[in-house]
């Protein structure tokens, strides 16, 4: 499974990185501009099976993103990406905004192990045993 990590905090990268690392292969970008790019040039070679997509970027927003990911893929034809969404707030209204511009599930962080596996499990991820 191809994973790409967007998050610009490199702590947190690093962490979700060991995190994700026995899921598949994950790239990491730290930018919404590079993640549109990464998910793009997937299109061309191999596509990414999942996004876990931080909130809070610089530049353009976690949701932004999401948004112009969502509009590119309708463009081109391409399938829907699942899409984690990481926030650092409980704030139902704006997990509510995140589940509008498309993503498939949210994590609060910090990530660990648990919650990855029962994101995986809630969105049928988990390899049949």
């Amino acid at each position: 499974m191809r994973i790409l990590l967007v998050e610009d905090n490199l702590l947190v990268a690093h962490v979700g990185r060991k995190v994700l690392e026995d899921k598949g292969d994950v790239t990491l970008v730290g930018s919404g501009e590079e993640a549109i790019k990464s998910l793009q040039e997937g299109w061309t070679n191999q596509p990414f099976d999942l996004v876990f997509l931080d909130i809070g970027l610089p530049g353009i927003s976690g949701p932004e993103t999401l948004v112009e990911l969502r509009r590119l893929e309708a463009e081109e034809a391409r399938p829907k990406a699942l899409v984690i969404m990481l926030t650092g707030s409980e704030d139902r209204e704006l997990i509510n905004r995140c589940f509008e511009t498309g993503c498939d599930y949210y994590l609060v962080k910090p990530l660990s192990k648990e919650k990855v596996a029962s994101s995986f499990s809630n969105l049928k991820l988990d390899p049949p045993q």
